[in-house]
């Protein structure tokens, strides 16, 4: 017997053992399957083909689990924004952990770090030198933000509030952000510009 058909015989008998261990599909599971093709093809043989019914639900179940995995990743990693000791003066890396992390993660995690732009949770400022007695998770979330899209700091600010940063510096956008409702509307710009850069 040729090595092509002793291979044909023990591919077909595994897939008469298959089917007849396996339990007869009804007609409900029948709707929640997919048919798997898997074709052969080699020096020795020309075509082998058979499919095999691949449930729906546990390649949707198993893409949903990894799916929520991610995202949680992406929210522990984006709390670390509080962790966050010492920003780098040019990005440069190796200065501090969790702001390298958050870094790494790349656009991924700037949907979330939009979100924090509004966190009024105090932090201490960790710019060198530090510039603001009340620095905020939310601020510390837009620096690194800017870090990571390379948006310029003032460009999404109020016009009045760029010309205050040139002519006073950092201590003018604090100012800025003490303002109720300004936080809110960096935030809306921020989101705003973030969905037109992704189209």
């Amino acid at each position: 017997m040729s090595l092509q058909k002793i291979i044909i015989s023990l591919f077909t008998l595994i897939l008469v053992v298959c089917c007849a261990t396996a339990p007869p599909l009804t007609a409900a599971t029948a709707e929640e399957t997919l048919s798997l093709t898997v074709t052969i093809k080699s020096r020795h043989i020309d075509h082998f083909e058979f499919c095999l019914p691949v449930r729906v639900e546990e390649l949707c179940a198993g893409s949903a689990l990894a799916q929520t995995s991610k995202q949680s990743d992406i929210v522990r990693l984006c709390n670390r924004v509080a962790e966050i000791k010492e920003l780098p003066m040019k990005g440069d890396r190796g200065i501090d952990a969790a702001y390298d992390a958050i870094v790494a993660a790349g656009e991924t995690i700037v949907p979330c770090l939009i979100d924090k732009i509004v966190d009024t949770r105090p932090m201490r400022d960790p710019r060198c030198p530090p510039f603001s007695d009340h620095t905020t998770i939310g601020d510390v979330a837009y620096f690194v933000l800017l870090d990571i899209t390379k948006l310029n700091f003032i460009e999404l600010l109020p016009e009045k509030i760029q010309t205050k940063i040139k002519n006073e510096g950092a201590y003018a956008y604090h100012d800025y952000m003490a303002r109720k409702g300004a936080r809110r509307q960096l935030q809306l710009k921020v989101q705003k510009w973030w969905r037109q850069k992704q189209i």
